[in-house]
């Protein structure tokens, strides 16, 4: 029986999906900001995203990328991207609530970040937002 429940352990754990948390944002504000991951130029709030989350002051977050196995923000990055880059589109909270999401994103009023993965490996895959 314990030969079976270790085969058994052993199968779960070599067929579950690595997740990739090798990206770390931080954010350097006093402010809480939201962040949305995309592999498109452009963002709206009905966009299809990657990850979309906030980070609190002095923190930071590792977004998940859970398709298949490590090294999954590289093959995302390099071959669901039509351009090879990740967009990383930030928000101040504070915007948010004075604006709302749809005058935010309709009047530009986030910052856009894009970066390649040799642009990300240069980082040591660190995006800090300040």
């Amino acid at each position: 029986m314990k030969k079976y429940l270790l085969l058994f352990i052993i199968t779960m754990v070599v067929s579950c999906d690595l997740t990739d948390l090798k990206l770390s944002l931080v954010n350097n504000t006093n402010k809480t900001i939201y962040y949305h991951l995309s592999y498109d130029t452009i963002i709206t709030n009905n966009k299809e995203y990657l990850e979309s989350s906030n980070i609190f002051p002095a923190e930071s977050v590792n977004p998940h990328f859970a398709r298949g196995s490590r090294g999954g923000w590289e093959y995302g990055i390099n071959n669901i991207s039509k351009d090879s880059t990740l967009r990383i589109f930030f928000f101040m909270s504070d915007t948010i609530e004075h604006y709302g999401w749809d005058d935010v994103i309709n009047k530009g009023k986030f910052k856009r970040m894009d970066y390649k993965v040799k642009d990300l490996d240069s980082l040591g895959w660190l995006v800090v937002y300040e």
